[in-house]
């Protein structure tokens, strides 16, 4: 990601980190702070960093659901969580990531089903 040289706290360091194939800049003063993606025709747009933030999550996943359509449905969970179901057999059912970049590679990557440790075992 590249940006200019403002520290604006924490909304720009989450967007850094969750972020990184983004390219942000800063527009002049009092300017408009962008966001473009090589997979994204659309810029995203905001006056403050805060909403940019937001707005990227919304354009993040969009861009997820449209590029992984067809193996996994994508969505947020109110906890703030980026969840994935399968489409598909044979992979891990649900994934469940802390950002976005974790989960498209969890995505690209899945384990099977047979891969997940057995529960404890009942008696018959």
């Amino acid at each position: 990601m590249t940006v200019s040289a403002v520290d604006t706290g924490s909304a720009y360091e989450r967007i850094a980190a969750d972020y990184p194939r983004w390219h942000v800049t800063h527009a002049g003063d009092p300017g408009q702070w962008v966001a473009s993606h090589d997979d994204v025709t659309d810029l995203v747009v905001a006056a403050t960093v805060e909403r940019l933030l937001d707005r990227l999550e919304i354009a993040e996943l969009k861009r997820l659901t449209k590029r992984w359509r067809r193996e996994w449905v994508v969505w947020r969970s109110q906890g703030g969580s980026w969840m994935a179901t399968a489409r598909v057999d044979d992979v891990e059912p649900t994934l469940m990531c802390d950002s976005p970049v974790e989960l498209e590679e969890r995505m690209r990557n899945p384990g099977t089903w047979a891969q997940r440790a057995p529960g404890p075992r009942r008696p018959l």
